[in-house]
C-alpha cells in the first residue's frame, strides 16, 4: 500500500505544478472550409508546450487537415518555449488572430507577430515588456532582452514597440494603442518576408519530410504516436518531429547507419542524452531492419544517467518487463517528478490495471485527468474510455466523445476511430 500512498502524493503534486499551462487544441472547421480547422493556445505557455504544438502541427499535415489559423489567449510565459513555436508558425507559414475580448501579451506576442497573416480585433489586448529570469529583472535577464531585439526586428517589430520591450520592467507592461495595433494588422510585404525568411533560416525549421515512428511503450494507444515535452531548452522529452526540427539532432534525411553515427558524434559533449535516447528508439523502433532491445536499453541507460526523463521513464518499463517492480516503481517515480507526460499517462494505466501498485481507480482517473491537462495524447483516449464503459466513475457517453475528439485533435488515430464508430 506503501506504493499507492507515494503515487496520490505524487498526483497532487503535479496537479498544482502543471495546472496552468497552455491549453492547445484543434477545433474544426468544416463547416467554412471543408476539412480544416483552427488551433486555439490559451493559457500560460510552459516549456513542455512546444513539441505538443510542433506534434499537433505535424500529425494534422500528414492528415491533410488545412490549418486556417492560430487562435492565441495568454498572458505569455517560457520565452523559450515561445520562441520554438514561433519558429514552427514561421516555417509553415501559418496565420495568427487575437480575438475580441481575449488577450497576448509578453511571450505570446513573439507567437502572434510570428504570423504570416496577423490580426489583432478591436477590442483584443496585446501587451509587452522585458523579458524576466525566474520572475526577476536580474542582469542576465536585461542582457537577454537585447538579444532578443535581433528576433524582433526579424519579425518587423515597429521600433516603438522593440523600445517598449527593452525598457519596460518586467512588472510592468506597455499596452498596445489603436494605432499600434493598426501597424501590426497591415503586416508587411511578401518581399520582406521572403528576405527576413532567407536570411534566418535558423528560425525556419522546415520538418514536412519528417517520418513519425511507432510509439512501442503506449499502453493506451496502438498506432503511430509521438512523445510530448517539459524541457524546451534541452529538447529533453521533446517529440520525433521537434527533434527533426532541431538541425543537431535531425536525422531525417540519413540512412540508418548514418544517422547513429552523427548522434554518437553528438553525444560526446551533448548533457541531454537525447542522443543516446534517440539511438536507442530507433534500435526499439527496427530501424537497423530489425527491432534490437538489447542495444536499445543499452542506450536508453546511457540516457537515463544523464538524466534525460523519457529515457528514465523507459528504463522503469523495462525493469518492470524483467520482473524488478521495486527498481521500476523507482526509475518511474522519479519520471513523474520530471513530469514526463507519457510517465504520467503509464502511472494511471498502472493504477487502472493494478500494474505494480494496487488497483485504484481514482487514481487512474486523476493521473489521466492530469495527462490530458498537460497535452498528452494518450491520457484523453484512456480518460474517455473509463467514461465509455463506466470504470471507475459514472458512464457518459457525451463526455467519452468529447475526451475522443480531444485524443484526435492531438493526433491520436485511435481516438479518431472510436469517435467516428460511436460518436456519430
Amino acid at each position: 500500500m506503501k506504493f499507492s500512498s507515494v503515487f496520490i502524493a505524487l498526483s497532487s503534486f503535479l496537479i498544482s505544478l502543471n495546472s496552468y499551462a497552455a491549453n492547445i487544441n484543434f477545433i474544426e472547421t468544416d463547416d467554412i472550409k471543408p476539412n480544416s480547422g483552427i488551433i486555439s493556445l490559451y493559457g500560460e505557455i510552459k516549456n513542455y508546450d512546444a513539441p505538443q504544438f510542433v506534434n499537433l502541427v505535424e500529425v494534422l499535415k500528414k492528415s491533410n487537415k488545412e490549418i486556417l489559423g492560430i487562435d492565441l489567449n495568454s498572458n505569455g510565459g517560457n520565452v523559450v518555449a515561445a520562441i520554438e513555436i514561433m519558429n514552427h508558425i514561421l516555417g509553415h507559414k501559418l496565420n495568427t488572430v487575437v480575438r475580441n475580448g481575449n488577450s497576448c501579451g509578453s511571450a505570446c506576442f513573439l507567437i502572434f507577430m510570428a504570423g504570416n497573416h496577423r490580426y489583432a480585433e478591436p477590442d483584443a489586448r496585446l501587451f509587452v515588456h522585458r523579458i524576466s529570469v525566474d520572475n526577476t529583472d536580474t542582469l542576465e535577464a536585461k542582457g537577454f532582452s537585447v538579444e532578443m531585439n535581433t528576433i524582433y526586428r526579424q519579425l518587423n517589430v515597429p521600433s516603438n514597440l522593440r523600445i517598449a520591450m527593452l525598457e519596460t520592467p518586467p512588472d510592468q507592461i506597455y499596452v498596445l494603442d489603436k494605432k499600434d495595433i493598426d501597424v501590426i494588422n497591415s503586416g508587411f510585404e511578401q518581399r520582406e518576408k521572403d528576405k527576413i525568411r532567407s536570411n534566418n533560416e535558423a528560425l525556419n525549421p522546415d520538418s514536412d519530410d519528417d517520418d513519425d515512428l511507432d510509439e512501442v511503450l503506449n499502453p493506451n494507444v496502438d498506432s503511430n504516436q509521438n512523445e510530448s515535452s517539459n524541457d524546451i531548452r534541452t529538447g529533453v522529452y521533446a517529440t520525433d518531429a521537434y527533434y527533426n526540427s532541431l538541425a543537431k539532432y535531425n536525422t531525417s534525411s540519413l540512412s540508418f547507419e548514418q544517422a547513429v553515427k552523427k548522434l554518437e558524434r553528438v553525444a560526446i559533449n551533448d548533457s541531454t542524452g537525447v542522443p543516446e535516447y534517440l539511438i536507442g528508439k530507433m534500435y526499439q523502433d527496427g530501424l537497423s531492419g530489425k527491432k534490437e532491445n538489447g542495444k536499445a536499453w543499452t542506450y536508453y541507460e546511457m540516457a537515463a544517467k544523464k538524466g534525460n526523463g523519457l529515457a528514465i521513464f523507459r528504463m522503469g518499463v523495462y525493469f518492470h518487463i524483467n520482473k524488478k517492480d521495486e527498481e521500476a516503481l523507482a526509475f518511474i517515480i522519479q519520471a513523474l517528478k520530471m513530469s514526463v507526460p507519457n510517465a504520467i499517462n503509464y502511472a494511471g494505466y498502472m493504477s487502472e490495471k493494478g500494474i505494480i501498485i494496487p488497483q485504484n481507480l481514482t487514481e487512474a482517473r486523476q493521473f489521466y485527468e492530469l495527462g490530458t491537462s498537460m497535452g498528452n495524447e494518450q491520457s484523453p483516449y484512456a480518460l474517455g474510455m473509463l467514461y465509455l464503459n463506466g470504470v471507475g466513475v459514472s458512464k457518459d457517453l457525451g463526455k467519452a466523445c468529447k475526451l475522443f475528439r480531444l485524443a484526435y485533435s492531438r493526433g491520436n488515430i485511435k481516438a479518431y476511430e472510436v469517435t467516428k464508430d460511436m460518436c456519430n
